[in-house]
């Protein structure tokens, strides 16, 4: 048991004392080169079925905003049961470096969406754009600091 001084006093200092071990995996060496791998792995696939470059880049674009949006903020809790308690009203985005705001981590993770739309823009033409567009607010809007422990409209709150 733990000496009075040092039990929590807010729900901030609780998640000081657990850290989620799953998410410090994102911030180790060579998870962002993995990352970036995993997206060029997923171009080269989506190339070998789709021959025209825009629709290319803009299923990329829509794959991996679609999988980052559900894994990073949508999902909440931990896989490990022993801190359920402490972390379960908790997104990924949300547990990533203790809650701390504009670390080296969560500008990487920022920086792929703007790198991969400006990069599906590129090659896309007409209403493609304006799709890749949608997406990226999306996405990007979930990032900001002002969205911390934020539900729109009450979606995903339980």
């Amino acid at each position: 048991m733990r000496p009075e001084s040092e039990n929590p006093k807010s729900y901030n200092d609780l998640i000081s004392l657990e850290p989620n071990q799953s998410i410090s995996l994102l911030s180790q060496k060579g998870s962002y080169l993995t990352y970036v791998l995993f997206i060029v792995a997923l171009r080269i696939i989506v190339g070998v079925f789709e021959d025209d470059p825009g629709n290319a880049w803009t299923i990329t674009n829509s794959v991996h905003n679609l999988v980052t949006y559900i894994v990073f903020h949508w999902i909440k809790g931990v896989p490990n049961d022993n801190q359920q308690s402490s972390l379960a009203l908790l997104t990924l985005w949300e547990q990533l470096d203790n809650g701390k705001q504009n670390t080296i981590t969560r500008k990487f993770y920022t920086l792929v969406p703007i790198f991969l739309i400006l990069i599906a823009n590129h090659y896309c033409v007409g209403k493609q754009f304006w799709f890749n567009f949608a997406q990226f607010c999306i996405i990007l809007v979930a990032k900001f600091p002002l969205m911390h422990k934020k539900r729109i409209f009450g979606i995903g709150k339980y």
